[in-house]
């Protein structure tokens, strides 16, 4: 028995969906490390700047997305038995006061540097979600940077939001910072 043509065709188009080939899997991007002559010294706290809402290039700030951020930074640091010290501070030189205040061996400023929401269920683009954070001594001395970006599939067939990639993001970044392998990726 041969397939008809139509047969043929819905069998390709199937298989390109179930595979994957209507939107490019994840696409991630991730940079950091310790400043020359700096290096990692156990402390069990580190201290959050607030972190400003991401801004998307056509909408403006998206309400709670630095809060929502930062509670995942805590979160991860939580998870590897660092204590995430949430600050009201947002810059550097406030966090080190308070860092100092509350015996803090660090002081981490983090900023969403892209927040784009883009997928609909057909669109055709992809959500983006980038930050790059500076971790300092309490003294203001940088030591070390980090960045890392997701770039969703182009195709989904549930619309989400950037957030979904917090948790990879703030895994990378931090595991950039205390030195442990980011187990945390988000799936298309």
């Amino acid at each position: 028995m041969r397939a008809t043509p139509i047969v043929l065709a819905l069998g390709i188009v199937m298989a390109a969906i179930g595979s994957g080939a209507c939107g490019h899997m994840i696409r991630r991007q991730s940079s950091g490390e310790w400043l020359p002559g700096k290096q990692y010294a156990p402390n069990g706290c580190v201290l959050i700047l607030k972190v400003a809402d991401g801004v998307e290039h056509a909408e403006g700030a998206v309400g709670g997305s630095g809060e929502g951020f930062r509670a995942e930074l805590r979160e991860q640091l939580n998870h590897h038995g660092l204590l995430g010290l949430p600050s009201e501070s947002t810059s550097v030189k406030e966090g080190s006061a308070d860092a100092t205040k509350y015996a803090c061996g660090y002081v981490l400023k983090a900023t969403i540097t892209e927040w784009e929401e883009n997928a609909t269920e057909w669109s055709g683009k992809a959500d983006t979600f980038a930050v790059s954070a500076d971790l300092y001594m309490p003294d203001g001395t940088i030591v070390a940077t980090a960045r890392h970006r997701v770039e969703g599939s182009q195709s989904l067939m549930l619309a989400r939001t950037p957030d979904r990639f917090y948790p990879e993001v703030a895994d990378s970044i931090l595991g950039k910072f205390f030195g442990w392998r980011p187990t945390t990726l988000t799936p298309r």
